[in-house]
């Protein structure tokens, strides 16, 4: 099989998604390349020709003396990549080298005891692992036939998914040849960064693309989440890759220096899409490269998948209690309690005797006078004003819900009601007085002794009589309190 069959075979239409399939519109363009609304992934609008990719990986330029050197000084990213390997697979089998190029990762794996196998389409490529590291690689395109009966306890591929046409049937073949538990570590470039170096240009004037040649998707943390789901791999995990630096050897100094000057922008971009990452516990995900670990999953019993099935809710509240959602919510929530239920009873001016239940508000408690023997119930708001007082005497009963209002908002047109001016005027509540349920006081209302007020009124108006019932909306008298 070919490279040119393989895209040819692949090639999506112009509204449908090249990685996910998806086909309902909403696609924004990026450059040379289209976003998709439902993976977040982007792909090429228009693909190099098929014989040209062709020419690419086959030809002997790609592959020169030159880039080989190259390539060689990309060790430590595949040292790092082997770390990798070591943390989930603690003893050595089995391992595939998807697109392995001159075959430095194998090495590295065969000093450590591995079972090597690497695929490449370059036979210049294959001809530099065997001289430089004495590995047998196979000369073709993946899937191949050579590797129809083989299993492997890891796969790896390095620079490799995002020049496919086609993503998920690409890990779908992997999938096919990895065993069950095993593992597949992958090296893409990440969208994410991408897309700000796309906003950079735009400022600084210049051709809005993402990447040249033969790149034809550039994959989301999330578009990567769900191929791997799509093709039966559980546990995806990220890691920041650090970048290929770019040898200094064999230019002029001119040109040695400008490649100093990317290696520290390089890194120290690196370093801080790293610190974020870790601080953030891996949801802030901007370095420009990544390491893809996941796990193919294995095929359980059914008492396992009735145990997990009954385990799914405990899991997903567990991810719910560590979320950063959650916890801004709650230091949210735990300071409005602060705020609204502890901090003004250092200044409110009140009697030793009163009740305040938990749950009640009090704003301006500096403003806020209570007499002896009272009960502000719970959910209840005492809101004074800047300048304005909430007076309270004995032996006042307030039932849930009981609002007092010493300021209003004014209701000039023209102007939101955010912004209107405030008006302030001062509440006074006399002696045995009963405020109902949900009943609520406003700005500049007075209210004799020994008056009930019906649950759910609204006093807009002073009370002046004692001992009488009101009720309504607005508040009026409604009957009169009987002597016991």
């Amino acid at each position: 099989m070919t490279i040119a069959s393989i895209i040819s075979d692949s090639a999506a239409g112009d509204n449908q998604c090249a990685v996910c399939g998806y086909s309902g519109g909403g696609f924004s363009k990026r450059g040379y390349y289209r976003k998709c609304p439902h993976c977040r992934g982007a792909s090429r609008i228009e693909s190099e020709r098929p014989e040209v990719l062709e020419e690419y990986w086959r030809g002997e330029a790609f592959w020169s003396e030159e880039e080989v050197w190259k390539r060689k000084r990309r060790e430590p990213v595949f040292r790092e990549a082997y770390r990798i390997l070591q943390s989930v697979k603690s003893r050595a089998g089995s391992i595939l080298d998807v697109g392995c190029g001159i075959g430095t990762f194998l090495a590295i794996c065969k000093e450590n005891g591995w079972q090597v196998t690497g695929i490449d389409p370059s036979p210049v490529a294959a001809e530099v692992a065997k001289r430089e590291y004495g590995i047998e690689i196979l000369t073709d395109t993946f899937p191949s036939d050579q590797l129809a009966e083989r299993r492997f306890d890891a796969v790896f591929a390095a620079q490799v998914l995002h020049h496919v046409p086609d993503p998920a049937r690409f890990l779908a073949d992997i999938a096919r040849v990895v065993v069950e538990d095993g593992v597949i570590i992958l090296r893409t470039p990440n969208l994410v960064p991408e897309e700000g170096f796309l906003w950079v240009q735009k400022l600084l004037g210049r051709k809005n693309q993402f990447f040249c040649g033969p790149t034809l998707h550039i994959f989301h943390p999330d578009t990567l989440r769900t191929l791997f789901a799509r093709v039966g791999f559980e546990d995806v995990r990220f890691l920041i890759s650090r970048p290929f630096i770019e040898p200094v050897r064999g230019y002029s100094p001119l040109g040695n220096l400008r490649r100093v000057f990317y290696a520290g922008i390089k890194l120290v971009v690196y370093w801080s899409a790293n610190a974020l990452f870790r601080l953030s516990q891996g949801r802030i995900i901007i370095g420009p490269s990544l390491f893809v670990v996941a796990r193919r999953i294995r095929e359980a019993s059914g008492e396992e998948k009735s145990f997990r099935e009954k385990m799914k809710p405990v899991g997903e509240v567990l991810r719910s209690l560590v979320s950063p959602s959650l916890l801004q919510s709650l230091a949210y929530s735990f300071a409005y309690y602060i705020h609204e239920q502890v901090a003004w009873r250092r200044h409110i001016r009140a009697d030793r005797s009163i009740r305040i239940h938990a749950t009640a508000s009090i704003r301006y408690a500096e403003n806020v006078y209570i007499g002896r023997n009272s009960h502000i119930n719970h959910n209840c708001c005492v809101w004074a004003g800047q300048k304005s007082k909430i007076v309270l005497g004995n032996d006042v009963l307030m039932g849930p819900g009981v609002c007092l209002f010493a300021a209003n908002h004014g209701t000039a047109k023209g102007r939101p009601m955010m912004w209107q001016e405030r008006t302030e005027e001062d509440i006074v509540i006399g002696d045995d007085v009963w405020l109902g349920a949900n009943s609520v006081v406003t700005a500049g209302t007075r209210i004799a002794n020994g008056v009930i007020v019906a649950a759910g009124s609204v006093v807009t108006k002073d009370i002046t009589e004692e001992n009488v019932i009101v009720g309504g909306v607005p508040a009026r008298v409604i009957g009169k309190r009987q002597w016991g």
